[in-house]
């Protein structure tokens, strides 16, 4: 193989890796606004969207139903039991 093919061999290796990236990301935005509706959320760009916690900690609750500790209102008691 001449190394033109083997160059355009490679190129189209990385266009289905991309293209394989996509279709993932897009795949797993919708299954994570799907549930994330039941809270009245939404994320457009995963990385984004889920980058300071918020709607990843919905989420969580979201699919195991249970409510996580709020750090905004818990105390250090709630959040770190046991003694200080």
């Amino acid at each position: 193989m001449n190394t033109e093919k083997y160059r355009k061999f490679l190129d189209g290796l990385n266009n289905l890796k991309d293209e394989r990236d996509r279709v993932q990301k897009k795949t797993f935005t919708k299954w994570v606004n799907k549930h994330l509706m039941k809270v009245r959320k939404h994320v457009n760009d995963l990385y984004e969207d889920l980058r300071d916690g918020h709607n990843l900690i919905s989420l969580l609750e979201v699919l195991s139903g249970v409510k996580l500790v709020s750090f905004q209102d818990a105390t250090i008691e709630a959040v770190f039991p046991g003694p200080h």
